[in-house]
């Protein structure tokens, strides 16, 4: 079978961290050492469709359990390398359970035996099938009680009762319990080397056992210091092995050490689209990774690592290093370049970013830091360039024209929208995906900018109804700063008072007819519902709160819930424009360093984006490629699943299933098609002025007094 292979960092720092073992003294820290990693993505048999477990065996041979497009039982044995798949005859497990849709779970142990938990025909009762690969033998044993899950060594079986809270160890030979372990709480169950692994999720430490018998022959504390672990176990090794969000690792049973094997990112452990949470030690200095795409289809990885002195197949040297960058982790980036390396497997791809989540740096030390590297002719090749000065970057010549890759792509494009950043026909940024700013509520068709909406505000208060979703001053400045984001400053980057005058004026009048009528617990209700602000239904659905919503379209789904709210309660929605004229928020906007090093990579690399395959499901945001708009809104339309929203109280309302006309489909289309101007939003222009504005607002200071702290507070950024 083939494979595919990507050397994801040639050195990496490779660093033993240190876990408190209960009732055992820490062990020394290790010297740092360099190590290399290898990701081979590997072709699987098209016989499988769906994999259920991957054992290793003794003879350095695999076995896989799985299931084919018939969701039929299939059974292989496979060398290391995956170069040969040898099917194994299971006809007689497959005549003793003849309903496959009845199998609740199996496990595999390494004499490549097999369990099969399931119900029986008439799905009255649970039962488990253990079959003996090399002599055919099956053994029936009948449950008494429900159970969620199954395991096996070479003569063990391990039943979780959920009800019951307890791990049933049973003798398969005689059927006999052997022994329970009381109050176990939805564990995560390891089994190898003779001792069960309990990972409770009620307990503060992770339980040893020897399972011959029973004792508890050591607790380790939960590596609580680690995010999202998953562990697993080598048959040959008292070491247990997780992955976390933070690198792969191994914990050493006989020192109590923890050592990092290798660092996930640039991997696709690291791919949040990616379901790989099944693991398989395969070697001292290799383990596979599998499971299933975000398209349903499987998927096994094997890492390689080991000390940067060995030698791997490919000339490592001589691979080029290609980056990408973004200003913000983003998830979605990350996951389109590890899917999109492996069509160059010569080129070492690295994703990477000024501020990470817990933002270590300030955005304006990472623009700096960039900027500096940028202007020395160096920095990433590919720029994701959302959140930064995109003008100040084409006047200093450091984007390449890609016009070329747009004009080729001219017929599949929203072309209103990949044409905004064109300057001296001569496009230097290009918007993959975006966003759609929309009102919704009722009578809000009319509503085209700050001084309409003002008016049917003034309209709903005499109703003595709520008008708009918003209980704070600040509320309303993160909600209506795009709107006017575009017009702060003048083309020669002085700062354009009138227009700032007169949307401050305007945000003044709405936070007057709105927030300042609300009681404080009008305040606090709309206050707890902000969490729904994001989804349309919000409007309505938590007790009908308010008359009108601003949001923005950020997915297909939320046209659906656009057009479910119409059809329920007969109300309008029309893009919100505010005094922008007609807007979008630019998402993922990409460009190329003027200074690139490898020419037809980076091309290729954004004329992929632009066939937006990667903004293809439901809750992707809205591709520029009209015809991937298009289809995936087809894909959807019979979406049949309906939406509730509730306060704490239980108290809400129930959106009806959800389907999309063709109609639907064409006007939200032509919407798109009528956008012209990009918001891509400054977040250190907004942080030097949102106090003013909110101050304002409020009525704390007077409007020459604001301008004046605005001007101070931009006088130095705008000077740089």
């Amino acid at each position: 079978m083939k494979k595919f292979k990507n050397i994801c960092s040639l050195f990496i720092i490779i660093i033993l961290v240190l876990l408190s073992i209960t009732g055992c003294s820490n062990g020394e820290k290790q010297d740092i050492k360099d190590t290399f990693l290898s990701e081979e993505k590997i072709e699987i048999s098209n016989e499988i469709n769906k994999i259920l477990k991957i054992v290793k065996q003794d003879d350095d041979g695999l076995i896989i359990l799985g299931r084919d497009n018939n969701d039929n039982l299939v059974y292989f044995k496979v060398d290391n390398d995956f170069n040969s798949w040898q099917e194994i005859n299971i006809e007689f497990i497959r005549a003793a359970i003849k309903d496959t849709t009845s199998i609740i779970s199996t496990d595999l142990n390494s004499d490549g035996n097999i369990i099969i938990h399931y119900l029986d025909e008439d799905n009255s009762s649970e039962r488990i099938l253990f079959s003996d690969i090399s002599t055919e033998e099956i053994i029936q044993i009948g449950l008494e009680s429900e159970v969620r899950q199954a395991y096996i060594t070479d003569k063990d079986l391990i039943l979780y009762s959920e009800a019951e809270d307890k791990l049933l160890h049973y003798d398969i030979e005689s059927n006999k319990l052997i022994r329970k372990y009381n109050d176990v709480i939805i564990p995560k169950i390891e089994l190898s080397n003779n001792k069960l692994i309990i990972d409770d999720s009620d307990k503060e430490e992770i339980d040893i056992y020897d399972i011959e018998t029973g004792e508890n022959i050591k607790s380790i504390d939960k590596i609580s210091d680690y995010s999202n672990y998953i562990i697993f176990t080598n048959n040959n090794s008292d070491d247990i092995y997780f992955k976390s969000n933070e690198g792969m690792y191994k914990y050493k049973y006989d020192n109590n050490e923890v050592e990092l094997l290798f660092n996930i990112d640039n991997t696709q452990l690291s791919n949040t689209d990616m379901e790989l949470k099944k693991f398989v030690v395969v070697g001292d200095n290799s383990i596979l990774a599998y499971g299933r795409d975000n398209e349903g289809k499987e998927q096994i990885y094997k890492y390689t690592f080991g000390d940067s002195t060995e030698k791997l197949s490919l000339e490592d040297n001589e691979m080029q290093e290609f980056v990408i960058y973004s200003l913000y982790e983003n998830d979605t980036i990350r996951n389109y370049v590890l899917n999109f390396k492996y069509d160059y497997p010569e080129i070492d791809f690295k994703y990477t970013y000024g501020i990470s989540e817990d933002k270590e740096i300030t955005e304006n030390d990472a623009i700096t830091t960039l900027n500096t590297e940028l202007l020395a002719g160096k920095g990433p090749d590919i720029l994701f360039l959302d959140y930064l000065n995109i003008d100040t970057y084409i006047e200093k010549g450091l984007l390449e024209d890609i016009n070329e890759i747009v004009e080729n792509n001219h017929e599949s494009l929203f072309n209103n929208i990949v044409n905004v950043y064109t300057k001296n026909d001569a496009i230097y940024a290009v918007p993959t995906a975006f966003n759609m700013p929309i009102i919704i509520g009722e009578n809000v068709s009319n509503i085209k900018n700050l001084n309409s909406l003002i008016s049917r505000c003034e309209e709903i208060v005499q109703s003595e109804e709520i008008t708009l979703n918003i209980s704070s001053a600040e509320e309303l400045v993160d909600t209506f700063y795009e709107s006017i984001s575009t017009n702060i400053l003048r083309e020669d980057k002085t700062l354009n008072v009138e227009d700032i005058e007169d949307a401050l004026n305007k945000f003044k009048s709405i936070y007057e007819l709105t927030v300042s009528n609300l009681s404080e617990e009008e305040k606090e209700i709309i206050k707890d519902n902000r969490q729904y602000m994001d989804r349309f239904t919000s409007l309505y659905l938590v007790n009908k709160n308010a008359n009108m919503n601003i949001s923005n379209i950020k997915s297909y789904k939320d046209i659906l819930f656009i057009s479910g709210i119409k059809e329920q309660y007969k109300c309008d929605y029309t893009l919100w424009n505010g005094d922008n004229g007609s807007y979008f928020k630019a998402i993922d906007v990409v460009g190329i360093n003027s200074n690139f090093k490898n020419k037809n990579v980076a091309k290729e690399f954004v004329n992929s984006l632009l066939n937006g395959s990667f903004y293809s499901s439901e809750f992707s945001n809205l591709s520029v490629n009209k015809y991937v708009f298009r289809n995936t809104l087809n894909s959807i339309k019979d979406y049949e699943s309906g939406v509730a929203a509730m306060d704490e109280n239980g108290e809400g309302d129930v959106l009806e299933a959800i389907k999309l006309k063709d109609q639907d489909i064409e006007n939200i289309i032509s919407d798109a098609s009528s956008l012209n101007k990009a918001v891509n939003v400054n977040n250190i222009i907004l942080d030097k002025i949102k106090d003013e504005i909110i101050e304002y607002i409020e009525g704390e200071i007077n409007i020459e007094e604001t301008l004046k702290k605005i001007n101070n507070n931009l006088e130095i950024y705008l000077s740089e």
